[in-house]
């Protein structure tokens, strides 16, 4: 969850003025069919995976590819503090 204070710093704004970017979970098989069909439904432009491959998996960036509208970045490093 250390991702939180980035997701909050720039991401769309809801109704009452708060800033919405939502940070999914994904599970070591990729994301679920709830959590894909949100993202279509929500017509979700861009994303970013925040973790190594070992810990988002290359399935995640392929249910990506299939359910964004725009693109995704990997935000990785060797240490949790690199990028």
């Amino acid at each position: 969850m250390s991702v939180a204070g980035v997701a909050a710093q720039d991401g769309d704004y809801d109704i009452d003025g708060s800033q919405v970017d939502p940070i999914i979970l994904a599970g070591n098989n990729g994301l679920t069919d709830a959590q894909t069909e949100w993202i279509k439904s929500e017509n979700a432009q861009d994303a970013v995976i925040v973790g190594g491959e070992s810990k988002v998996s290359l399935n995640v960036e392929e249910q990506l590819k299939d359910a964004l509208t725009g693109e995704f970045k990997r935000i990785a490093g060797q240490r949790r503090q690199e990028n």
